[in-house]
């Protein structure tokens, strides 16, 4: 059991980052990575680590605006982009078009259009605004109780919402269940709690189901359902709305 689930562990973190020395752990199979979801807020909180240890180094001797700029861009660098490129891809997917099928057509072209490039702009502005903002000292608890929310906010959608598209992303959506999702929302609760405490732990839960609900809401009504895209939206929405909740929280120095 503990190889199997050290073998999901391994595909979750090749899944979600560019790190080339755990794919030689993962699987390939369908299934497996359906079932490696629920250690996908994990890597998450890994990811946000990172960044937060990178940021307090630099913070030390950097201004904190450029501290977070290239603290971002590290994990930009970790993660290839992976969930920025979704939110891209699907606004300028339900920008472009007022026909479901246009609108499909246009998540998968390769290009980047007018809206993709204002939602880039305008969430990575967004995100170092609100790393900036952070102490230094509180900074690495909100990115690793952001990235694990965010990594979580695709199971609920996956389990929830059909998948609309064909391809090779719909076995691994629809091999999520319940199960999956009960251990991810278990993990996630308590790096959530590890992270920044109890009573934050309990708003971000409800700022970011809101957060799912309402995107998966809209993503049903102007697409019936999900793509992979969408996923990556609603994942880059959740993890700028903990740093801006955390943000709003901090006690003035």
């Amino acid at each position: 059991m503990l190889d199997r689930e050290g073998r999901r562990l391994a595909t979750a973190a090749t899944f979600l980052t560019r790190l080339p020395w755990v794919a030689r752990w993962a699987s390939g199979a369908p299934a497996e990575l359906a079932h490696s979801v629920r250690y996908f807020s994990l890597i998450g909180a890994l990811i946000g680590l990172l960044i937060g240890a990178v940021f307090y180094s630099l913070s030390t001797f950097l201004p904190a605006t450029l501290s977070a700029i290239l603290a971002l861009t590290i994990g930009v660098l970790l993660t290839g982009a992976f969930h920025e490129d979704g939110l891209a891809d699907t606004a300028d997917g339900l920008g472009g078009s007022f026909e479901r099928a246009r609108k499909l057509e246009i998540m998968r072209d390769s290009r980047l259009g007018t809206y993709g490039t204002l939602a880039l702009i305008l969430l990575m502005l967004a995100k170092v605004s609100a790393l900036a903002a952070l102490a230094p000292a509180s900074a690495i608890g909100a990115l690793v109780a952001a990235h694990s929310l965010a990594r979580f906010s695709s199971l609920p959608l996956i389990i929830w919402l059909p998948y609309v598209r064909e391809g090779s992303h719909k076995p691994l959506a629809e091999g999520v269940g319940m199960p999956d999702l009960l251990i991810a929302f278990s993990l996630t609760v308590v790096l959530l709690i590890c992270s920044v405490g109890l009573s934050n732990t309990l708003l971000l839960l409800a700022l970011s189901g809101l957060v799912v609900a309402l995107s998966g809401r809209y993503f049903k009504q102007q697409l019936g359902g999900i793509t992979g895209d969408c996923l990556g939206a609603s994942n880059q929405l959740t993890e700028l709305t903990v740093l801006i909740a955390l943000c709003a929280l901090q006690k003035p120095s």
